[in-house]
């Protein structure tokens, strides 16, 4: 396969990416930084609008919106794709003390368990727990509940 790299080049390939994250997560934490100060003292909140949106696609964009949102009182409007002022007080000092990297830990990818997903004891067992505690909070329950219980209590079987 042409163009893709050797071992070696891997290897370049690799150190380089380990050397541009760290001076981003650098130069990133610094502009964060100084966009909340400037929108305390100036008011302008377009600068960390700005410091969002241009943040690449293989950046944690959500993790940045919620370190701005924690530490100002800026609320991130995703319609708009902007910040509007709130009514929280602005923490710089606070936010100083963690990098907005962080701040938010990214979730692991997890795998889609179709036995966990169509786990029908589990389903009607939680199904059963809901109507138990509508009539027990005397709550009206619409249906047959006879019928409810027949349905519940069925044996499911799939083709």
């Amino acid at each position: 396969m042409e163009n893709l790299l050797n071992a070696k080049e891997i290897d370049a390939g690799i150190n380089a990416i380990r050397n541009m994250g760290k001076r981003f997560n650098a130069k990133s934490q610094m502009v964060a930084l100084s966009a909340m100060h400037h929108a305390e003292v100036h008011g302008d909140n377009t600068k960390l609008t700005r410091l969002v949106n241009a943040m690449p696609n293989s950046a944690r964009k959500q993790g940045m919106i919620a370190y701005i949102e924690a530490f100002t009182p800026q609320n991130w409007q995703e319609k708009d794709q902007a910040f509007k002022k709130g009514k929280r007080q602005y923490l710089i000092q606070d936010a100083m003390a963690i990098a907005w990297y962080d701040f938010t830990k990214e979730k692991p990818v997890k795998a889609l368990d179709l036995d966990k997903l169509l786990d029908f004891a589990k389903l009607q067992a939680a199904a059963k727990a809901q109507v138990d505690k509508a009539l027990e909070e005397g709550r009206e329950v619409k249906g047959d509940i006879e019928a409810f219980n027949s349905r519940l209590n069925a044996e499911i079987v799939i083709s």
